[in-house]
């Protein structure tokens, strides 16, 4: 528990460092590799569970999917709503969208659909739930990426300069993917580690938002933390 409360708090504090600094201060390739840091306990943790070519498979799955529903958005709006990326999240691919968002998004999937296992004891709560908390990620996520200069949204919008497209997006995206994960995955039991990523990447949003002020964001990151890092206890 200590370990994991260390972990947590140096993302909370590592997020606050990250804001101070300013975009102009962080380089994309630092970006990267905090993606891929924070992405490595779920993904090691889901090829340990389902096997190294189960594993490739669904991770190279969904990464593909974020990748392609980002274009869509890019190029028509839909889902998210009309937002550009600005470079600082690393080398964009042919339609625009960062390399990163293939290891960004995926964690906060498997991480939100492993701690509906622990939460809901039935099987048939496990996506609601599992969709109901990528969102809650994102109410803390996306307000922190913008005010960092990450991506920005062509008309703002009422949370923090996101729109409220932007979460019935999510809400769609999370749909497919959870399908999508249940389809490659299987019945992914809830084991403790899946949740890791998902932790430490809400901790880090939330210590963004405490730096730029955003006091709801940064109440609903300490209201999922609080809410994940009991889970971690759960023996293997």
């Amino acid at each position: 528990m200590k370990t994991r409360l260390f972990f947590t708090l140096t993302s909370i504090f590592a997020g606050i460092g990250a804001a101070t600094m300013g975009r102009d201060m962080t380089l994309p390739e630092v970006a990267a590799v905090s993606v891929l840091i924070f992405a490595a306990p779920s993904y090691l943790a889901l090829v340990r569970i389902l096997g190294i070519r189960k594993g490739v498979l669904v991770l190279a799955v969904l990464g593909l999917f974020a990748i392609t529903i980002e274009s869509i958005a890019l190029a028509t709006g839909l889902p998210y709503g009309e937002f550009t990326y600005t470079g600082g999240l690393g080398t964009p691919l042919p339609g625009g969208v960062p390399w990163t968002v293939a290891f960004a998004w995926p964690p906060l999937l498997i991480g939100s659909y492993a701690a509906s296992g622990f939460i809901g004891t039935k099987n048939r709560l496990r996506i609601p739930l599992a969709i109901l908390l990528l969102v809650a990620a994102d109410l803390v996520l996306d307000p922190g990426a913008v005010g960092m200069g990450y991506w920005s949204y062509a008309s703002g919008g009422i949370w923090y300069n996101v729109p409220l497209s932007n979460y019935g997006g999510w809400i769609l995206s999370g749909i497919i993917g959870v399908l999508l994960l249940r389809l490659t995955a299987g019945a992914l039991p809830p084991k403790k580690n899946l949740t890791a990523s998902y932790l430490y990447s809400v901790s880090f949003w939330t210590g963004v938002s405490a730096t730029f002020g955003f006091w709801v964001p940064f109440l609903c990151g300490l209201l999922l933390t609080a809410l994940l890092l009991p889970l971690r206890l759960v023996r293997w």
